[in-house]
């Protein structure tokens, strides 16, 4: 049963810092969409000429990508959620 409950306990622990994640990618798009920019732009290399083809300029493709990113967190969060459900409704089942 202390297992079961420190499995519950550590699922809703996930599912609440991935919720706040996705919230603070969604309310302060701006500012993080900043550093998704930066890190698809290759700004901080040193050997943009050599490495640089791998860089992604365009903004529509960086909005994108950071889209994805925060559908990626919003589904982690939906699936980490129905996880902990399953196990709430399994907490007084038998182990087998």
């Amino acid at each position: 049963m202390n297992n079961r409950l420190i499995k519950i306990f550590f699922g809703i622990a996930v599912g609440c810092y991935m919720l706040l994640v996705c919230i603070n990618n969604i309310t302060d798009y701006g500012a993080n969409f900043q550093f998704v920019s930066k890190v698809t732009g290759m700004e901080d290399i040193f050997s943009r000429e050599k490495n640089g083809w791998r860089a992604v300029d365009s903004r529509g493709l960086q909005n994108l990508f950071y889209l994805l990113i925060i559908a990626w967190e919003l589904l982690i969060t939906v699936l980490v959620v129905l996880g902990v459900v399953r196990m709430l409704r399994a907490l007084k089942a038998q182990a087998a």
